[in-house]
């Protein structure tokens, strides 16, 4: 589930951090205790993002059958005792994976099911979404109608309603927007997986080990070659006359993560690196940056080419 994509946000994120606090802690051993922390965060925010439309359906089938009862305990039979959110099946098959109920099970916080106001407010959004109300509409629903309703409405209601994030926030203060947005995409994928029948349709952590040793890696290299790469890419800015002194601090950081990148994994082409880390910069560095990292990188590669230090395409 956690790609190299998201493994060189979270190392960028707290290589950034580290060099900023350099100077008042020399001991470098707990940036990669709280790297695996990330990656164990990530995967927590993931089964939380799915474990929130199950226990909205399940909320909403109790709000039904309460319904058909009246103030006496006996039963109006006119009331609905179901509907197709409450009996999805994809929601349904879900809860019925050994590895989704393993994994609530022994992580508690999973459940939204003791907050019945933030679920009960939560239901009445998804019930007035323009998601819900065409989804109510058609005349027939079949498992594609059905895995198609949960996606839209994990992409359009659940993600992009401010209750979700702030609940969330206030689950794990480490759980960004950006991470919801990131990680509320594998949760679709899962989605994609079970209208498919897939046999194991929950996402590893990791798709391999070369991905679960990948952050570890890079981590080390970028901060073993820092000192190195600072004064290469300072050669290089005064080269092409940049102004070396106004080089921002999260571009430095991003282009030491590309160099080491390009330069101790083999396996991984430079057109690769170069379009992840430009990608990078644009997204959390300043709006001249993309154009700035494209051009560095280049000259980088270039030179260490020519010097033997990369051998790859």
């Amino acid at each position: 589930m956690i790609n190299r994509v998201l493994i060189r946000i979270k190392v960028l994120q707290l290589l950034f951090s580290y060099c900023l606090s350099m100077e008042d802690n020399d001991d470098n051993r707990s940036i990669y205790e709280e790297l695996a922390n990330c990656f164990d965060n990530c995967y927590l925010l993931y089964f939380h993002l799915l474990k929130l439309p199950c226990d909205l359906a399940y909320f909403h089938l109790r709000q039904l059958d309460d319904a058909r009862h009246n103030a006496i305990g006996s039963i109006d039979l006119n009331v609905e005792t179901s509907d197709r959110f409450a009996d999805n099946s994809i929601l349904r098959q879900l809860t019925e994976v050994p590895e989704f109920n393993a994994f609530c099970e022994r992580h508690k916080s999973c459940s939204w099911g003791n907050d019945a106001l933030f679920l009960k407010l939560l239901l009445d959004r998804v019930r007035s979404s323009e998601v819900y109300q065409q989804f109510l509409s058609l005349p027939v629903v079949g498992r594609t109608a059905e895995a198609r309703f949960c996606r839209d409405l994990l992409r359009e209601v659940l993600l992009a309603d401010e209750g979700v994030l702030e609940n969330l926030e206030n689950k794990n203060s480490l759980w960004t927007e950006d991470d919801v947005e990131l990680i509320g995409q594998f949760v679709i994928k899962t989605f994609r997986r079970i209208e498919s029948n897939d046999p194991k349709p929950i996402m590893p952590m990791f798709r391999n080990n070369d991905d679960a040793h990948f952050g570890a890696q890079l981590m080390r290299h970028a901060i073993e070659d820092m000192a190195r790469n600072n004064e290469f890419i300072d050669d290089l800015v005064d080269s092409k006359r940049w102004d070396a002194e106004r080089i921002a601090s999260m571009d430095r950081v991003i282009l030491c993560m590309a160099i080491a990148e390009a330069v101790h994994f083999p396996t991984i082409p430079t057109t690769v690196t170069m379009n992840e880390y430009i990608e990078l910069a644009k997204n959390f560095s300043t709006a001249n940056s993309g154009p700035f990292v494209n051009g560095v990188l280049h000259s980088a590669f270039r030179r260490l080419r020519e010097q033997g230090l990369i051998v790859k395409p």
